[in-house]
């Protein structure tokens, strides 16, 4: 949720605290957004520091009704890439789904970091999925069959079947 991302950038500039947050919303307990407000809070302080684009608030609403584990979002550090910060990180599993706007086909250079970036992470034993945004919108099933299907072969230790098909038609713009 952006709400997350909010809170981050808010407690980062020491704007307010989360506490500040928590109470307030208490406080006005019953009031229009107060439940999207607490579950932007829930995610920050489980570590997630929340999505940033309307696609990832599609990926993520559609996984939170999936009842899947809970992916860390937009957190820095949690993969072996330390200034790196994927978009959805399912540690345990070492998969990551990332949700890619125009500039990572439009520019050479962003282009080449993400491949650069993927090997290393491949290297390291994660399984990446690239998709390209409006994949998100227009083949959210499978882009959601993708990351279930990477998760079921990190869980039973077979190969993923759907990786090579699935991902190369998510990929492509």
């Amino acid at each position: 949720m952006q709400i997350a991302a909010m809170l981050r950038a808010g407690v980062y500039e020491r704007r307010f605290s989360l506490d500040d947050v928590q109470a307030h919303l208490r406080a006005s307990s019953g009031l229009p957004g107060v439940a999207v407000a607490r579950r932007g809070l829930a995610l920050r302080r489980d570590g997630s520091a929340g999505t940033k684009c309307w696609s990832e608030d599609h990926v993520h609403q559609a996984w939170e009704r999936h009842g899947g584990p809970h992916p860390l979002v937009n957190v820095r550090g949690c993969t072996a890439i330390t200034d790196y910060e994927p978009d959805f990180a399912f540690v345990e599993e070492l998969v990551i789904l990332e949700v890619d706007g125009d500039q990572h086909y439009d520019d050479p250079i962003q282009a080449a970091l993400d491949r650069e970036r993927d090997q290393l992470l491949i290297a390291a034993g994660w399984i990446v999925i690239r998709v390209y945004w409006r994949r998100v919108w227009s083949h959210l099933p499978m882009v959601l069959d993708a990351v279930r299907d990477a998760l079921q072969s990190r869980r039973t230790g077979r190969d993923s079947r759907l990786r090579l098909s699935t991902y190369d038609i998510l990929r492509c713009r």
